[in-house]
């Protein structure tokens, strides 16, 4: 009878354990998910890696502050000199680039930046944006036509989701989410 009890009871410190670390392990597996670092042309994946942003402040001829979004896919690696400015790159893949106009200077205002063809340098616009093939032979400029980008922050950092359609057609899909660098280059 004793062993029958010391079995059971084995049994059941056994099973409760089992639970524990299936708990946990369901635990961990609905944990939410890294924010999705990718750059998707025409279906393609490209993980993003580096990224700042330059400030060319304010002029006459456009709203708010030109603040240019510059990230580049993880096969390229940038360099940046000792005052921060970035320097030199090195490595091969593509450079995604938004030149947008943002109401704060020191920040990419939340909002949604829509493209704007005619340049018009409004509040929430986008002037150009384009991804570059960077480190290749024929280096080349696909730029936008089309699209927005969602921009949210939290606790200083920036979020970035969307989508655009490049000259040739191919549609471009942007996620990112990162503290970053402002750059005065004026």
């Amino acid at each position: 009878m004793k062993i029958k009890r010391l079995l059971i009871l084995a049994s059941m410190a056994l099973v409760g354990f089992s639970s524990c670390t299936k708990d946990s392990e369901d635990k961990d597996s609905t944990t939410p998910q890294q924010f999705p670092q990718e750059l998707l042309i025409d279906g393609t994946r490209y993980e993003l890696g580096e990224g700042f942003v330059l400030s060319y402040g304010q002029a006459s001829f456009h709203q708010g502050t030109n603040l240019d979004l510059n990230v580049v896919t993880s096969g390229i690696s940038v360099s940046f000199d000792a005052s921060g400015f970035p320097d030199t790159a090195t490595g091969s893949g593509y450079i995604f680039y938004l030149e947008m106009y943002s109401p704060d200077s020191t920040f990419i205002s939340p909002g949604t930046y829509t493209i704007d063809t005619a340049g018009s340098g409004n509040l929430f616009t986008i002037s150009s944006g384009a991804t570059f093939t960077y480190g290749v032979a024929n280096e080349l400029e696909y730029g936008f036509i089309n699209g927005s980008v969602e921009v949210t922050s939290l606790n200083g950092v920036s979020t970035f989701v969307g989508t655009f359609t490049e000259q040739g057609g191919k549609e471009v899909k942007f996620s990112y989410q990162k503290t970053l660098a402002v750059i005065d280059d004026n």
